[in-house]
């Protein structure tokens, strides 16, 4: 819950409370059928004869996503997720969470045309008043042992598309350029597949370039085949393609215009099914007599370049291995330190998101060479980025116990 130490739920949403009799313990919960919203109204099941539903509205917290630690493919609503509540002060209390079928557009207290889905959250123990943040949460049953508190939650629905489920990272400094992009495609919980993120197109001695993609996945598929196919030129009748084209400026808007081409042959029916548009490339390389150039193209086919000042781009679940490259990452670093650095980056965003995961693309390419120094797949088991994991973690772990306490609070003078 918003407020509650280490834990992420579902923002933009408004609470509902259940009040229910006899439920199972935790592991095996009695959980209740779902109430359903109708007409602006909302009923409990009538199976529920229990006490009715009270409707609380809490403060809305724009832009946050649902349980970061999720894998799940959000189809229209969530399916469903679970995780406890730690620390010390929650430590007796467990919750689990599920959906409604159904989907609700509520007509008040709800902003408007948002669809909303229910979320139903069991909450038991000495903590579910304080949790809950009400007084009268408390009761019990005839025999004196304490009742589960349900908690209902409207909340947004999810597009397909609106959940990152990868992660890539560019780096460019003086010596040249790093480009890392993990394998892990998730179209749920129980189809998790491996295709390659990282493509290289490369004439060796006459340009090497690298696009790394994030999104839909058979988006980005399209617009690569679109690109490696080739688009006419609709004025001198050429079929431009990466491989030809004169400057990698101009070949970051063969890119953009091959997103949009994707989209006005695919943008109507995606949208009839509910489903983003949703694709970005990260697109770096060199062509010979002009310099190294890094990119990070849009959606929409526009696109920014990497500067010394900030010598990194990031797709896809990028925020947890942000903060290593904003504390390490300069534009006069070693190139191969700026892998490693890379690396770790990787590996934060691994521990942190299970839609992240192993293999590892990983491609070095030295400035002037117009060539890959290192095309590699770091695969599971591999000595060095398992040591590389072991040495971070037990290193931020000295560092934590290095560091004194917070001296704030003022101790009481003995007697």
């Amino acid at each position: 819950m918003p407020g509650v130490s280490g834990v992420t739920v579902v923002t933009n949403a408004r609470v509902y409370y259940h009040y229910t009799r006899g439920c199972g313990r935790i592991g095996r919960p009695a959980f209740p059928a779902p109430s359903v919203e109708r007409a602006g109204s909302f009923r409990h099941n009538p199976r529920e004869s229990r006490r009715g539903i009270e409707k609380v509205c809490l403060p809305s917290l724009r832009g946050v996503q649902a349980t970061k630690q999720s894998i799940l493919s959000w189809c229209g609503t969530m399916d469903c997720f679970a995780e406890p509540v730690i620390g010390r002060r929650f430590a007796p209390t467990r919750w689990l969470a599920m959906t409604a079928a159904c989907c609700l557009k509520p007509e008040s207290n709800c902003d408007a045309g948002e669809e909303y889905s229910l979320v139903a959250v069991a909450v038991e123990g000495p903590d579910s008043k304080t949790l809950a943040g009400r007084d009268d949460l408390e009761h019990r049953n005839g025999v004196g042992r304490p009742q589960r508190n349900w908690l209902v939650i409207c909340a947004p629905s999810m597009r397909i598309g609106d959940t990152k489920m990868t992660y890539c990272c560019g780096v460019l400094v003086r010596d040249g350029l790093v480009m890392i992009a993990d394998t892990r495609t998730n179209a749920g919980l129980d189809n998790v597949s491996t295709f390659r993120k990282l493509h290289i197109f490369s004439k060796p001695g006459e340009r090497v370039m690298a696009i790394a993609s994030a999104g839909n996945l058979a988006i980005s598929q399209s617009v690569l085949s679109t690109l490696t196919e080739g688009l006419e030129d609709p004025h001198s009748g050429e079929i431009e393609t990466l491989l030809n084209a004169p400057t990698m400026f101009q070949a970051a808007q063969r890119i953009g215009k091959a997103i949009r081409a994707v989209h006005a042959t695919e943008g109507t029916a995606l949208q009839s099914e509910d489903i983003n548009f949703d694709v970005s490339f990260l697109f770096g390389g060199q062509i010979k007599g002009s310099r190294m150039r890094l990119f990070m193209v849009y959606p929409a086919g526009n696109f920014i370049e990497c500067t010394t000042d900030t010598p990194y781009l990031q797709i896809g679940e990028h925020k947890y291995g942000k903060p290593v490259l904003d504390r390490a990452m300069h534009y006069d670093v070693e190139l191969y330190e700026a892998l490693k650095t890379s690396l770790i980056s990787m590996d934060s965003t691994m521990r942190s998101n299970l839609g992240v995961g192993l293999p590892i693309d990983v491609l070095v390419v030295r400035s002037d060479v117009c060539d890959a120094d290192l095309n590699h797949r770091i695969e599971a088991g591999e000595p060095y980025f398992h040591d590389l994991r072991s040495r971070w973690s037990a290193a931020l772990r000295a560092a934590h116990q290095n560091i004194p306490r917070p001296p704030y609070k003022t101790e009481t003078p003995k007697t």
